[in-house]
């Protein structure tokens, strides 16, 4: 099951090894573990909670269903995540344990990350009554930096080790108990050669590149960058920059890179990242190192906050800290308990 099969631009079987083809029997497995709730479901695998007996510890299992892998491309991508979590060693990855399999499945043992994902996090309370946008919160610059900033720190990492991601998402972030990043799901992932395109037409449809949606080859990094950007707009914005009612539609203005926020309140270092990140020509969309030295993410975020920002933090704070009724939309009543 576990062979790998490399596809046009990525590296071959010399430098990645072979994947681990470790066959164990269901009753083996489950004299392991034990398997508990769903964490999270895709197309073609679920991940269950798994509790290994042997250390008394939580783990977090991705289980293929081997009948869904009837695609070669599938089952390469599964080969290739194995290996390459396998080789990962980041504070900011999802942390691999082992991988085996059985007749029907195929099993990932990894991390257990007891947080949520950012597009979790974002929906989990309401900024305000009033609030309109997709997500049912935004987050502030200062705390939209930071984690964009752990997020490119990984990416530096990533890419410089030949790997791209190629599917970098909200769901695909998940934070842990001090709110620290951890990227998940290496499934589109691959490693390439230097200034080797790419040809697999993959990713989540309102992250991809202008150079994707055009099903023409591309590099795995500028891709990853660019998705880095919807993921810090939806973070301040609380929707996404590119949408259509048909692919087709997503996809033209996806080609012509505008965007449009409705905040008034972003730094112009935070608006020239924003630009960088949506440049529609990825041979010159700045690389997570570059980015990484742009003044928004060098400045001391402590001493450059808007006024606007902390009204709209002290708002936020006294709307869950007492119970208030809206009077028009700057004035809040706090009524008598």
């Amino acid at each position: 099951m576990l062979n790998e099969v490399t596809e046009p631009g990525e590296t071959g079987r010399d430098s990645l090894g072979s994947a681990p083809s470790t066959h164990r029997s269901p009753d083996k497995v489950n004299a392991d573990y034990k398997f508990g709730r769903l964490l999270g479901e895709g197309a073609y695998a679920v991940v269950r909670l798994a509790y290994k007996k042997s250390e008394g510890k939580n783990y977090a299992a991705k289980i293929y269903d081997k009948a869904k892998l009837f695609d070669e491309h599938r089952r390469n991508s599964v080969c290739r995540e194995v290996m390459l979590m396998q080789k990962l060693k980041h504070e900011s990855v999802v942390e691999f344990s082992e991988a085996f399999e059985t007749d029907h499945h195929v099993y990932l043992i990894m991390e257990y990350v007891s947080g949520k994902s950012l597009h979790d996090y974002l929906k989990r309370q309401r900024a305000s009554p009033s609030n309109k946008t997709e997500f049912d919160q935004t987050l502030s610059e200062t705390e939209s930096k930071r984690i964009v900033k752990q997020l490119l720190q990984c990416l530096h990492y990533l890419h410089d080790q030949g790997i791209t991601h190629r599917d970098i998402k909200l769901e695909n972030i998940l934070l842990d108990q001090k709110n620290n990043i951890k990227i998940i799901d290496f499934g589109f992932s691959t490693r390439y050669k230097p200034q080797k395109k790419l040809k697999l037409f993959c990713g989540t449809p309102s992250y991809m590149a202008p150079e994707i949606v055009s099903r023409i080859e591309y590099l795995g990094p500028p891709a990853d960058i660019w998705a880095t950007g919807v993921l810090l707009f939806c973070l301040l914005n609380g929707f996404f920059p590119f949408k259509g009612q048909t692919d087709a539609e997503l996809y033209r203005k996806i080609n012509r890179g505008s965007f449009k926020l409705i905040r008034s309140d972003l730094s112009d270092d935070c608006l020239t990242v924003l630009k960088e990140m949506f440049n529609v020509n990825p041979e010159s969309r700045l690389s997570a190192a570059e980015l990484l030295q742009e003044n928004w993410f060098l400045s001391d975020s402590s001493k450059k906050r808007s006024i606007s920002e902390i009204r709209r933090e002290f708002k936020a704070k006294i709307l869950k800290k007492f119970p208030v009724r809206p009077v028009n939309k700057n004035t809040f009543c706090i009524t008598a308990p």
